[in-house]
Parts: structure tokens; C-alpha cells; sequence
């Protein structure tokens, strides 16, 4: 595109290095950081819950009002997912 310049400098970097460069500037570093999908927000989403198993305990371990409502979610979804393959 012309005039548009994109400037990506951290595009290459390693998690690790992304980590040790953020830590510069967060002392601690939020624990959840570390964690493969690091976002609470996405806290109630029961989508790659095989990669997000880190997330997930954490919420268990720290943050128990979160993690009920994760629960809530997974049990429905679970419900859900039950009663359509008795339809299918």
C-alpha cells in the first residue's frame, strides 16, 4: 500500500524474549503471561480447552469466582453438545 508503513518489531521475537522484555517494565510479571492463552478476558471460553488447561487451573487455583463461571459455561456447552447428538 502506498504510504503506509507497518512496523512490527517485536513480530520475530520468542515468547520468552517477548517475556523478558515486558518484565523490564512489570515487576512481577503477571503469572498469567506465561500462560499459552495469557488473556482473562477470554476467561469464560471453553474453545481449545486441550491448550488452555494452564489457564484454566490457574483460574481453579486464583480466581474461584471466575473459574464458577467458566464451569457454568462448560457444563451448558456440555448439555448442549449431549442433547444434539441424541438428535443427530
Amino acid at each position: 500500500m502506498d504510504g503506509v508503513t507497518y512496523r512490527q518489531p517485536i513480530a520475530g521475537w520468542s515468547d520468552d524474549q517477548v517475556l523478558l522484555y515486558v518484565g523490564q517494565f512489570l515487576d512481577p510479571l503477571p503469572e498469567h503471561l506465561t500462560l499459552k492463552h495469557s488473556s482473562m478476558d477470554c476467561y469464560d471460553c471453553t474453545a481449545y480447552r486441550a491448550d488452555s488447561a494452564d489457564r484454566i487451573a490457574l483460574m481453579r487455583a486464583r480466581h474461584p469466582t471466575l473459574y464458577a463461571e467458566y464451569a457454568i459455561r462448560k457444563t451448558a456447552l456440555g448439555g448442549a453438545i449431549s442433547e444434539a447428538l441424541k438428535e443427530a
